[in-house]
């Protein structure tokens, strides 16, 4: 069963509590982080998933491609769309990294059954409460629960942690709360620019 690893992006990003160095503010964009970041294959619920984001001033769009099997080989099976707007934040420098604590808000959230096995499988099991998935289209899941994760309303507030070092960023989820503690965390991925 397809399973949404909800808002994608992240790695371990200090609490301001635990910031060392002098902290910067920027609050629009991170030139730096404009581009193309692609992970490589991790393994999420059973099936191999390819994440990448691209960052273009203040707009992230976020994508999983989910395949089926473990290695990302053989034929794709879903994939999920985030996008999102208003990123701003601070970053300081700590540990040899560039670290960001930032704010986003979710504009939209896509999940598309790519054949029809997966089709089938997620009407099957009434993922996210839909019995009606259409191969190749994408269904709106804002507001929706997917494997009992719910997924935010539109123009709500995600915080990211982000850390940057050379060609790699590692991204850290902490959902809609500000507060940075490990247990929030929903996945960790690295990404290399493209």
């Amino acid at each position: 069963v397809v399973s949404v690893a909800l808002l994608v992006l992240f790695g371990c990003a200090p609490s301001s509590s635990d910031s060392r160095g002098s902290i910067n503010s920027a609050s629009v964009a991170f030139p730096e982080l404009e581009g193309k970041w692609t992970s490589s294959c991790t393994v999420s619920f059973g099936e191999g998933v390819i994440s990448s984001l691209e960052i273009s001033g203040s707009d992230i769009t976020s994508t999983d491609v989910y395949y089926s099997n473990t290695d990302c080989s053989g034929s794709e099976a879903s994939k999920e769309v985030g996008s999102y707007s208003n990123l701003a934040g601070n970053s300081f420098d700590a540990g040899g990294a560039k670290n960001y604590t930032t704010s986003m808000k979710i504009q939209k959230f896509d999940i598309t059954p790519l054949n029809s096995s997966s089709k089938d499988a997620m009407n099957a099991s009434n993922y996210c409460g839909v019995t009606s998935w259409e191969s190749n289209t994408p269904l709106d899941a804002l507001g929706k629960t997917c494997d009992l994760v719910a997924i935010p309303q539109k123009d709500t507030t995600i915080y990211r942690g982000i850390s940057l070092t050379g060609n790699a960023i590692i991204v850290s989820d902490y959902g809609t709360d500000s507060t940075y503690s490990t247990s929030s965390l929903v996945r960790i991925l690295s990404y290399q620019k493209q």
